[in-house]
């Protein structure tokens, strides 16, 4: 396997472990807050122990972290198709950034880590109301 197979080999995981991570984003950001908006008893615990909104507000950042990582990955690939499509806009500043950016593999790192972190303190509260019984 030459080098350029492999290099193309690793995107091509990446993309799909990518998406992979994604779509738990998505299930986890969707099913935490369902589970205690339908749960009454765990709903009822939450409000008792005064946990509700700091909950529901640890999902909804998270989730906004990924709204937000999404939103500047599709904006950024979407200006530097077009500069393929229309060279002139290849000398423009903003073109040039979004070259940049795209490259910037430690901004989605941190995006994602902050999702799990701000996932795992959520999940660790509804958890311990559980095993507080």
């Amino acid at each position: 396997m030459g080098r350029d197979d492999l290099t193309k080999e690793c995107y091509e995981k990446y993309s799909e472990y990518n998406k992979i991570l994604r779509s738990w984003f998505i299930a986890f950001g969707i099913g935490g807050p369902a589970l205690f908006l339908t749960n009454k008893e765990l709903r009822d615990e939450l409000i008792s122990k005064a946990q509700m909104e700091s909950v529901a507000l640890l999902f909804l950042v998270a989730v906004f972290i990924q709204v937000i990582a999404a939103y500047v990955n599709k904006s950024a690939n979407w200006y530097v198709y077009m500069g393929g499509e229309k060279q002139n806009l290849k000398d423009n500043r903003w073109y040039k950034f979004n070259r940049w950016l795209i490259n910037q593999f430690w901004m989605d790192i941190v995006m994602d880590l902050g999702t799990l972190s701000l996932f795992a303190v959520a999940a660790a509260k509804v958890l311990l109301i559980f095993v507080s019984r």
